[in-house]
Parts: structure tokens; sequence; C-alpha cells
């Protein structure tokens, strides 16, 4: 087991559509780092069901052609602690992360993004205890926008989120045919489609109060970044990555990261749910700094409590 042993994994989590696959791209260019290429998109859902023995669901790339009913893993996604760890799960991830994605070279380190693992983190530090979490958070307008148009585009899965859990995931179902069940599904606020999208605002809000809250314990192995703060200065911002990776310094080819991203989908979000999102997501909003003064602030100010000593 010692020499298939994987050091200092980097993981990134946080909620879907939050900008972790444009992290998970830069940082992939590291000559240090190793991206796992798992379906979809190298989120690796049933590597971490197969090996892993995770209760993830996940929706693959409606665009490949194995997409299918676009649920990959589990229809279900549910949160996960270190007393679902055997020795056996921990054997297996090392093995396959030393056989499949570092091809035996342990110089090297892997890379994985996985949204769905945003509440499972005491789990993942159970299989990996010296990872590095990077939490990345994006205002919960361009959030709720990005899933709205996502799933429009996506006319064979429902989302359902469980009200009652204080770190939930989507699970995920097909979505049936027949037009009077889609009509009265369509009226239940904790699936989507349905209501009116506010299920992505209750979704945003507990996930990222959720992250740093499990991460108390182990506080030096969580960095929280905004993508707002990426897209807008991304040479300063994977520097401090690369140093909270504890990585060597490396620059990044950021020629192809777009700015101005929050409007692409703005029309999905009219005026009602506009204002449910300023009623509801308020109190994390301000957590992390997006109603603070238009003026520029420190970084540092953006960070929760937890997070700060590490600037």
């Amino acid at each position: 087991m010692d020499k298939m042993q994987i050091e200092k994994p980097v993981f990134i989590t946080g909620c879907g559509r939050s900008g972790t696959g444009l992290l998970f791209d830069l940082l992939g260019q590291h000559p240090s780092l190793v991206k796992t290429m798992g379906y979809p998109d190298g989120e690796d859902h049933l590597g971490w069901v197969e090996h892993g023995n995770c209760v993830m669901a996940g929706i693959g790339n409606h665009t490949a052609p194995q997409f299918g009913t676009g649920i990959n893993g589990f229809q279900v996604c549910l949160p996960m602690s270190e007393n679902d760890v055997t020795d056996k799960t921990i054997t297996r991830m090392h093995k396959y992360y030393f056989d499949s994605v570092l091809n035996g070279n342990t110089s090297l380190r892997v890379i994985n993004k996985q949204p769905h693992l945003s509440n499972k983190l005491h789990y993942l530090l159970k299989i990996f205890p010296d990872a590095k979490i990077i939490h990345i958070i994006r205002d919960c307008p361009a959030v709720v926008a990005s899933w709205k148009a996502i799933m429009n585009a996506i006319n064979s899965v429902m989302l359902y989120l469980p009200p009652n859990e204080e770190n939930p995931c989507f699970w995920l179902m097909p979505r049936p045919e027949g037009k009077t069940v889609r009509e009265l599904l369509d009226k239940h606020p904790h699936i989507y489609p349905g209501g009116d999208g506010a299920v992505f605002i209750d979704y945003w809000c507990k996930v990222n109060k959720a992250i740093p809250n499990e991460m108390k314990t182990c506080p030096s192995q969580l960095l929280t970044i905004r993508y707002e703060d990426l897209i807008e200065n991304p040479n300063e911002m994977l520097e401090k990555i690369d140093d909270f990776c504890e990585l060597a310094p490396y620059e990044y080819d950021v020629k192809d990261v777009q700015k101005d991203t929050a409007k692409k989908h703005k029309t999905l979000v009219d005026e009602v749910l506009a204002e449910k999102i300023h009623v509801n997501a308020m109190a994390v909003r301000k957590m992390y700094g997006y109603l603070l003064s238009e003026v520029k602030m420190p970084y540092s100010l953006y960070i929760p409590e937890s997070n700060r000593h590490q600037q």
C-alpha cells in the first residue's frame, strides 16, 4: 500500500455551475498535477462509485454520445461521513488513482473536480487525509441562471433537492413524458423543472454555508475563492492557489479566461426570482462579500473566518 499512497491530492468542490470546470482546466496545466479523466468532463462519477463506494449522482455531458438518460452513478446523492469509509475503500481509491490516473508516477499529484463531494468532505478526508480542498463560489444570480440554462437544455432529467438536509446535493430522476404528471411536477417547489427555479437558491445557500462549516476541524486544508476574482485576476488567484496547494510557481495560460460571464443567461432570472435571490440568499451573499460596496475590497475580506489565516 505504501508505494501506492496518493499524497496531497487536490479536490475542487462547490455548487455545480460555479466555475469548478474552469478552475480544473486551469490547474490541470500545472506540470505536477494530473487531471482525472473519468466521464463526464473529469468529474469521474463512476470512478467514485465503483472504487470509492460513493453514493453519488451526476449529470453527464448532454452532447456526448454516451449521455443516455443523463444520469451517472445513482439517482440519489447522499451525505457521507468518515463512518462510511472502510479500509477496503481507502485501498481501492488509492490504487485506482495510482494505476489509472498517475500511471504509477507518485512524483505527480491528482486533481479532481467534483461538486458532488461537497456533502461528503469528511468521507473524502478519511480516504485522503492530507487532501487540499478548494471551494469555489460564484454569486447566486449567475449560478441560478446557469442551472436553469443547462436544465432547460436537458429535457430528459429532473432535479430534486431534499428540503430537510443541511448540506444537500441534487437527486436526479428521469423526467416523465406524460403531460399531466409533468404539469404536477412543474409546480413542485423542490423539483426542477418546477416552481420558478427557487430550488437553486436553496441549494446555493446550503452548500456554500456547509462547506466551511464541515471543514472547521481542519481549516488549513480548505481554501475558498470567488469565481469573480478568478476571472478578473486569474494570475493572482492561481498564485494563491499554488501556494495553498504547495505547488511550485507556474505561469498558467489564462488568455481564454472569459470575463463578464454573469450576463450570459441573466434573462432566465425574472423579477420574481431576482427578489427571491435578494431575500433568501442575502445572508450567504454577505458572508462572501457579494453585497459589499462597489469599491474593491482586499481579497482577504471575502474569505470566511475559518480560512483567513491562510492569507
